[in-house]
């Protein structure tokens, strides 16, 4: 019943905490910042209430480093009440960030996007270099969600004459490798967008350069993969058919998930460019705005109420250790 209590405590802490946030770039208060913290400090008693001793060494350690250095320095300890609101534009974009997933989950675009170039797949090469590319894509939305979410569209597509070695060894590493290449140039990725702030960077130019990183990631990947393809012993039969099932409808999904993605990546790129709005302030809102578009142009308002249940009921509780972590990198 306790941890129910204060599992609850952590939910309503972080909504009011990203509420706060938002309400504070529109009213410049002070009495907002201090609520701000408030609600962090709520957050942060309420993840070491229930999260295991040996979970907590390090977090204990750190945060007790920094009042020794704080009593060593002769600073105020408002320092560390400050702290806590310090990484508030980055906790809404990482909540946010996954209603981009609610888009790419609600049909099945991603597989219009594999069976739209399965033309293409005649080496064992060009299948591992297609899945770490959509790795990559989805990923870029996703972050660590679009590992399964990529694996789950290819569990069953293996061939019984493919080695079981050679296909999980395909498929694995074209997965892991794709998701590692995420943080070079995504506008939406939350590590990439907090680089951008933190950084002053050009958003564009920023872009460009770790697109072409990685690029040349890739080229790297397929080259070791290549490498390993007579040791690993994988043969043609790694590739899987890559076809529709009968009850399955994709016509047309692919023109409207790319104008989906050119809305949202548009939006972030218009308002940080043109407007001059911090990009961990434009990425949330154009997320938002555009997910809502999404829904309601496609006539299920429903659906997307109760992803926004599912989000506020059981997704924010599971967002403790992430939320650790940030608050941590304050300190």
């Amino acid at each position: 019943m306790l941890s129910f209590i204060i599992n609850k405590l952590f939910v309503y802490s972080l909504v009011a905490f990203i509420l706060l946030y938002f309400l504070s770039t529109v009213w410049n208060l002070t009495l907002l910042g201090e609520f701000i913290s408030g609600a962090g400090l709520l957050m942060l008693l309420s993840i070491f209430f229930v999260s295991s001793k040996r979970s907590m060494i390090l977090p204990v350690c750190l945060i007790t480093v920094s009042i020794v250095i704080l009593g060593v320095t002769s600073s105020s300890p408002v320092v560390l009440w400050i702290g806590l609101r310090e990484m508030s534009s980055i906790i809404p974009l990482v909540i946010l960030f996954s209603l981009v997933s609610w888009i790419i989950g609600d049909r099945p675009y991603v597989k219009a996007l594999l069976i739209c170039g399965k033309q293409y797949i005649t080496t064992p090469t060009r299948f591992y270099t297609l899945v770490a590319a959509l790795s990559h894509f989805v990923s870029s939305f996703m972050t660590v969600g679009g590992i399964p979410f990529v694996y789950h569209m290819f569990r069953n597509a293996k061939k019984e004459s493919a080695v079981k070695e050679a296909w999980d060894f395909t498929l694995s590493s074209a997965i892991m490798r794709g998701f590692t290449l995420t943080v070079l140039w995504t506008a939406v990725h939350p590590a990439f967008a907090y680089v951008i702030a933190g950084t002053n960077a050009p958003l564009l130019p920023t872009m460009v350069k770790g697109f072409g990183l990685a690029c040349v990631g890739f080229i790297l990947c397929v080259i070791m993969y290549r490498l390993q393809l007579n040791r690993k012993q994988i043969t043609f039969e790694v590739i899987p058919d890559l076809s529709a099932r009968s009850d399955e409808s994709l016509d047309g999904l692919v023109g409207k998930f790319l104008f989906w993605v050119a809305l949202l990546m548009g939006g972030i790129l218009a308002m940080t460019q043109w407007l001059n709005i911090n990009i961990l302030l434009s990425a949330p809102v154009i997320i938002v705005v555009i997910t809502t578009l999404y829904f309601v142009s496609n006539r299920n308002v429903a659906q997307y109420k109760r992803l926004w249940i599912r989000l506020v009921t059981e997704d924010l509780g599971k967002k403790k250790k992430e939320m650790l972590l940030i608050f941590l990198q304050a300190f």
